[in-house]
């Protein structure tokens, strides 16, 4: 069973999280390990929440959950706000990781309102793989090393 739900906005999310890993490994963040588990937590809940709601066939809970995902995005926003005006990241990684997250907002947005305004159960469409999207943000950043104990195992990486 793939844990990941068969949607395009779960690959992004995935995607975007793992960026979220690769770019907080520097040592710089070791000074702020309060910002970088924000991040990291905000990051993770976003595919989270939409794996959840993903799997219930209730509209209303997936609709909640899609609701859950978007503040948990829009928490992961501000972190990365703070994270640069703290010069943590460079303009372009910020720019970066804000693109990505900015269109996944729209996705989610545009998802939840398919959801609410459908009257139908959801199901999942076309099966969509995250992992070589997770392959492709891994390799651009270079070498991969571990995450975090245990994170790198569940995520397929290193």
């Amino acid at each position: 069973m793939n844990p990941i739900p068969r949607l395009k906005v779960s690959g992004k999310a995935h995607e975007l999280t793992l960026r979220v890993f690769v770019q907080t490994r520097a040592k710089a963040w070791s000074h702020e390990p309060v910002l970088r588990e924000r991040l990291h937590r905000s990051a993770l809940a976003v595919p989270i929440h939409i794996t959840r709601g993903a799997r219930d066939e209730n509209r209303h809970n997936f609709s909640r959950a899609l609701d859950a995902a978007l503040g948990a995005l829009r928490e992961l926003a501000y972190a990365l706000v703070v994270a640069r005006d703290l010069g943590l990241f460079t303009t372009s990684t910020y720019a970066m990781l804000e693109a990505r997250a900015a269109e996944l907002d729209r996705m989610l947005v545009g998802l939840r309102h398919k959801v609410r305004s459908s009257g139908r159960p959801f199901r999942a469409r076309a099966p969509r793989a995250p992992a070589p999207l997770a392959r492709q943000a891994l390799q651009s950043h270079g070498p991969a090393q571990p995450l975090a104990p245990d994170l790198g195992a569940s995520l397929g990486v290193g």
